[in-house]
C-alpha cells in the first residue's frame, strides 16, 4: 500500500489502482494459504496465536533490528519502529540500547 499512496502522491492514480489491486490478491493468497494449513482455528484461538505473535516481534525482533541499524550507523528503522508502539523498553530514555 506505501507504493500504491507514493504512485498518488506523484499523480499517477493508475498505477496506484494496480498496485492496490496486487496488494488485494496478495492478501487473497495469503488467506488462503493459512486456511490449506489450517492455521485459522477459532476466534479465541487466533487472538491467542496473534497476541503471541505481535509480543515475540516487539520484545525480541523489532529490538534486534534496532540495534543492528544502531550499530552499523544506518538508524533509519530508529524512527519507524517506535512509531508502531515497539520497543518500549529499549526507548524508554533517550539512549541507544547496549
Amino acid at each position: 500500500m506505501a507504493f500504491a499512496k507514493k504512485a498518488d502522491e506523484e499523480g499517477y492514480p493508475q498505477v496506484a489502482r494496480l498496485f492496490r489491486a496486487v496488494a488485494t490478491a496478495e492478501g487473497v493468497h495469503a488467506r488462503e494459504h493459512f486456511t490449506l494449513l489450517e492455521k485459522v482455528k477459532s476466534t479465541e484461538e487466533n487472538l491467542k496465536s496473534s497476541f503471541e505473535k505481535e509480543t515475540f516481534v516487539n520484545e525480541v525482533t523489532y529490538p534486534a533490528f534496532l540495534k543492528d541499524a544502531w550499530a552499523d550507523g544506518t538508524n533509519r528503522s530508529s524512527g519507524v519502529l517506535p512509531k508502531r508502539g515497539t520497543l518500549r523498553s529499549a526507548t524508554q530514555n533517550s539512549t541507544r540500547p547496549r
